[in-house]
C-alpha cells in the first residue's frame, strides 16, 4: 500500500456472527474536495458522508445500490451520496447555507433533520427506503442509530476526515462493526470493549 492510497477491508468472525468493514479513502475524499471546490468544513462533512455510505453499502446484497440523503436545518442543508459496493466507489455533493440563528451546542454539526437510506436492486419494483431523525447531529452516531432502528442490526460506526490548512485531505477513514444473530453476550462485550 502506498502513502495516501485508498483501502477497503471486509471481514467476518469465524462463527459468522460479527461482521466488520474498515475503509481508508483520503484520495477519494480529496478528489471530491477538488471537484466541488469545498471549504475545510464542507470537505470534512461530505467526506464523512461518503465514508458512511460506503460502509453501509458494504452490507449490501449482490447488485444492490445504496443512496443516502441527509437533510439538516442549519449551515448543513443537505448531502446526497450514491455508493456502489461492487465497484467500491462513491459520489456525492453537499449543499450549505448561511446561518440565520445560533446553533445548539449540545448537537453535532448537522444539528437536527433527517437521514434517509435507499437500497435498490435492478429487478426490484420498489426500493427499500428507511428514514430516521437525526438525534445527535454527528454522522457516525446517527447512521448507527439508523442501522439499529430501521434495519434492526446492532452496529457501531466511527468516521474521521482530517483536513489540512491548505484544504487538502490528510487522512480519511472509518469502520463499521455489526453484531449478527447468534453472537454471545461475551462476544458482544468484547466488541464493545474494543470500540470504546
Amino acid at each position: 500500500m502506498t502513502e495516501n492510497s485508498d483501502l477497503w477491508i471486509k471481514c467476518i468472525a469465524k462463527a459468522g456472527n460479527i461482521h466488520a468493514t474498515a475503509i481508508s479513502a483520503p484520495r477519494l475524499i480529496d478528489e471530491a474536495r477538488t471537484r466541488h471546490n469545498l471549504s475545510r468544513i464542507e470537505t470534512r462533512i461530505l467526506g464523512e458522508s461518503m465514508l458512511a455510505a460506503l460502509l453501509v453499502s458494504s452490507t449490501a446484497k449482490a447488485d444492490e445500490h445504496l443512496s443516502m440523503s441527509v437533510k439538516g436545518d442549519m449551515f448543513l442543508k443537505q448531502v446526497i451520496v450514491d455508493a456502489d459496493p461492487t465497484a467500491g466507489t462513491a459520489r456525492g455533493f453537499i449543499i450549505t447555507k448561511e446561518l440565520d440563528r445560533d446553533i445548539n451546542t449540545d448537537l453535532g454539526p448537522w444539528q437536527t433533520g433527517t437521514l434517509t437510506m435507499v437500497r435498490t436492486k435492478p429487478n426490484q419494483k420498489e426500493p427499500y427506503v428507511g428514514t430516521v431523525p437525526l438525534i445527535t447531529g454527528y454522522m457516525a452516531k446517527d447512521v448507527t442509530f439508523y442501522l439499529t432502528q430501521s434495519e434492526q442490526i446492532p452496529s457501531a460506526m466511527g468516521l474521521v476526515v482530517n483536513v489540512g490548512e491548505d484544504r487538502a485531505v490528510k487522512s480519511a477513514g472509518g469502520f463499521l462493526v455489526q453484531v449478527m444473530p447468534g453472537a454471545t453476550p461475551a462476544e458482544i462485550k468484547s466488541v464493545e470493549d474494543n470500540i470504546i
